[in-house]
């Protein structure tokens, strides 16, 4: 299981490509659980962190999507370009599994028409029905259709609730369990705290990533900086945990 550590500028890059990370995530909270940063900002980031730590794995958000497959591809398209490694995409209120799969298949083409080696993420929300969007049975199956390499569930309303609040393990390891079974792998988030990472390693079928924010923030806020305690307290606990 690797960990997937988000950044919003160059200041807080420099501080995590410090550390033992696995996955450094370009984002921008201000715009949502999955909000897109800027080009300027994501390129910078990755120039960066090719010349000191190429190893690591360099994701970036695009978004929380309604249906406009137009604006998102073009979005995608042009986020291929700054180099990262991988990009996630968020179906914020996408309602069907049609236009999931209209969606996510115009955009898998667009951004492996760049490079066919950017793995491309989908991800669902726990609180799907809040926000009138897919479960994650439909997210799974839209995303294999649509030949996504990486399903993930998030949280979109950011209160405090982690992603357990929402849907239970036994909801969580069926996720899991189906998106391996389709030849997928699958990424979990949303709030998580140490409690909550410990019951996801210890799901009888385990995600192959778990995403990180508030947790290592200043005052456990997503939307403050990045605290280099902090961080060396997850990167410590997590190791003794899992």
């Amino acid at each position: 299981m690797k960990f997937l550590i988000s950044v919003v500028t160059e200041a807080e890059a420099i501080l995590a490509l410090k550390k033992p990370i696995d996955i450094l995530d370009v984002k921008n909270p201000k715009e949502g659980s999955l909000g897109a940063n800027f080009p300027r900002v994501t390129k910078r980031i990755v120039t960066l962190c090719k010349e000191t730590n190429p190893q690591v794995v360099i994701s970036a958000t695009l978004g929380n999507w309604h249906y406009a497959p137009g604006s998102a591809t073009l979005a995608a398209y042009g986020l291929a370009y700054c180099g990262v490694d991988c990009i996630k995409v968020g179906l914020h209120q996408i309602s069907t599994t049609e236009q999931a799969f209209q969606m996510m298949s115009e955009i898998v083409e667009a951004i492996k028409s760049v490079d066919e080696k950017i793995l491309v993420v989908a991800s669902g929300y726990a609180e799907c029905k809040k926000i009138s969007s897919i479960n994650y049975d439909e997210l799974i199956h839209a995303s294999m259709d649509s030949k996504v390499d990486i399903v993930m569930l998030d949280t979109a309303i950011k209160n405090g609730k982690t992603l357990l609040d929402s849907l239970s393990v036994d909801e969580l390891n069926d996720f899991v369990k189906k998106a391996h079974g389709l030849g997928m792998r699958a990424a979990l988030a949303g709030s998580l705290d140490y409690e909550s990472i410990h019951t996801l390693y210890n799901l009888k079928n385990k995600p192959d990533i778990l995403g990180i924010r508030g947790l290592i923030c200043s005052s456990s806020d997503r939307n403050q900086e990045l605290d280099s305690v902090k961080l060396d307290e997850f990167l410590n606990k997590s190791a003794q945990l899992i």
